[in-house]
């Protein structure tokens, strides 16, 4: 489908080479079909197009993170955050690609903005948690682990974060249920 879209983009840009949409589709159909180089240029148009176009800023984060380039992916995902401050992705991706960077300080506020965005969003709980462990703030780490596994108790990733969380405070049988059922 991939393919067929893209030609359906091309035939649109044909059409009208101006429309930031359609640059911004390119953009992600690539990414899609994981040529994130070639995504880099439609993205870059669709912003230059459309300066406030958070969707697009996104997507271009998003490619750049895939290829290695985190402190360009991290621009991008702050100016997706700029324009659409209430879009939970912007905020978890933000948060990731800080979290890659070992900038765990840095993270804590993009981590915390997408638990209030989205407060059902599993991966931003345990996202949190990470962080919060990572900075030793080991009673907060607990609670966003817990609230993690407590919206989907299948969320192993959590459960084992939970599990190192208990560990570094000392509660090692509680530390090994949780490991187990990770």
């Amino acid at each position: 489908r991939d393919e067929e879209a893209l030609i359906m983009i091309e035939r649109a840009l044909a059409i009208d080479e101006r429309h930031a949409n359609s640059w911004g589709k390119l953009g992600q159909i690539y990414r899609s079909m994981g040529k994130y180089r070639e995504s880099i240029d439609p993205y870059r148009k669709a912003t230059t197009l459309n300066k406030e176009y958070a969707w697009a800023w996104n997507g271009y984060g998003l490619s750049l993170k895939a290829m290695g380039q985190l402190e360009e992916a991290i621009h991008a995902f702050k100016k997706a955050i700029k324009f659409q401050p209430n879009t939970l992705w912007h905020w978890y991706n933000l948060t990731e690609a800080l979290v890659e960077t070992d900038r765990y300080y840095e993270a804590l506020e993009p981590a915390q903005e997408a638990v209030r965005v989205d407060p059902k969003h599993v991966p931003s709980w345990g996202k949190l948690g990470q962080v919060q462990r990572k900075l030793n703030r080991l009673d907060a780490a607990l609670e966003s682990y817990s609230k993690a596994v407590e919206l989907d108790p299948t969320f192993d990733w959590a459960m084992n974060g939970k599990g190192l969380v208990l560990e570094n405070m000392g509660r090692y049988e509680e530390a090994l249920e949780s490991y187990k059922q990770a």
